[in-house]
């Protein structure tokens, strides 16, 4: 079998979320099937850091992927040519994306983020993900998505039937694991002068419900001075001005800390350093920082909304993300509850070990060869 992947978001050392989903399943359905060929389609030649196998092809497209006019060209026009003269058996998008086309179509959709909060997105972004996107979720052999909220959400509101949206679950990475007391007490040295502190993960959009976090903690810290600060670790992106203004209607303003985008594995020191991890969001498609904190022992309070509480389970702290009232209760309990905190540890360390990136990849592998089977069949 020759696939072909769009393989866009394959940028090293800068896998997001959906990026990293990308690589985890990529890397190992590659390594797994040598049988087969992946033919990697990107807007840049192979980074040599990679570590993918022989039987990954690299081909890089003349346009870049870096506007939705680019996209419409890369996408509907220099991406089919270029298949049409490598001849693949099936096209596999693990990001949204898809092409016109004969060729049989298996698209990840990770959630519906850019319908149900526009605002988190560049305006003609927005504009090309909600005109293009749905079509290319209809149109996909197979539709797969990464929690039972998304999937439900996909066949409310783009009609897609829930018999033909496949499910598989992101997970957190080998390196979030517990660590010892004298390497999380080297971190905190680092990033808060080796004080404890809470932890936001992820990038400053608005869906993050960053403002609302820091209003909790302001009120928090007007009545417990001696609660720990907090780090932000992540990219400030189109929405850093609201984080910023927020920050700067703060009292407690000193009590923040700005990291921007770390290395993967100075994450993993970071969260597994953290007293909590604080995710408070208002839409989440799954959200792999509940995770990586569970796999590393970190207690985490999250939001009761979206694809959340499927993630947690029973080993979180839930919070209504629309009331600061409900975040700041959330965090005093966090922070005021050792058997709270305890229990949070021990059943986040059970939750993360139920997901698993190789049972992900052969699920996923299971659902592109289905496709390609039944294709065949015909």
């Amino acid at each position: 079998m020759k696939i072909a992947v769009n393989a866009q978001l394959l940028l090293f050392d800068r896998l997001e979320g959906i990026g990293r989903f990308a690589y985890e399943t990529l890397v190992r359905m590659a390594r797994n099937h040598p049988e087969h060929t992946f033919l990697f389609v990107h807007d840049r030649k192979a980074d040599a850091r990679w570590d993918f196998p022989v039987n990954v092809q690299w081909i890089a497209t003349r346009l870049p992927s870096r506007h939705p006019f680019l996209w419409y060209l890369r996408f509907h026009w220099e991406i089919p040519a270029l298949l049409r003269r490598h001849k693949p058996d099936i096209f596999f998008s693990p990001d949204g994306w898809s092409i016109p086309g004969s060729w049989p179509k298996v698209v990840v959709l990770h959630d519906l983020n850019f319908l149900k909060h526009p605002e988190n997105l560049p305006f003609f972004t927005r504009i090309y993900f909600r005109y293009f996107f749905p079509s290319y979720a209809r149109q996909a052999n197979k539709l797969i998505t990464v929690s039972r909220f998304s999937a439900q959400d996909i066949h409310e509101t783009l009609g897609v039937p829930l018999a033909d949206i496949g499910m598989v679950y992101n997970a957190a990475g080998p390196d979030f694991m517990p660590l010892s007391d004298s390497e999380n007490q080297s971190t905190r040295q680092t990033y808060n002068l080796g004080n404890a502190y809470l932890l936001f993960l992820g990038a400053q959009i608005p869906r993050k419900n960053l403002p609302r976090l820091l209003q909790a903690l302001d009120l928090l810290w007007k009545e417990q001075p001696n609660a720990p600060n907090l780090l932000i670790v992540g990219e400030a992106m189109w929405s850093g001005s609201q984080v910023d203004l927020a920050v700067q209607g703060l009292k407690n303003s000193d009590k923040v800390r700005f990291t921007g985008r770390l290395q993967r594995n100075e994450v993993a020191k970071v969260v597994a350093a953290a007293h909590a991890l604080l995710l408070p969001s208002l839409f989440e498609g799954f959200g792999i920082p509940v995770l990586e904190a569970m796999a590393c022992g970190v207690p985490v309070l999250t939001s009761n909304c979206s694809s959340l509480p499927e993630v947690a389970g029973d080993a979180a702290v839930l919070v209504d993300p629309y009331s600061i009232a409900d975040i700041k209760k959330g965090i005093e309990r966090v922070l005021n509850g050792e058997a709270l905190r305890m229990r949070c540890s021990e059943k986040g360390l059970k939750r993360a070990a139920e997901f698993s990136w190789d049972r992900s990849a052969q699920e996923l592998y299971a659902q592109i060869e289905g496709v390609f089977l039944r294709d065949n069949l015909k």
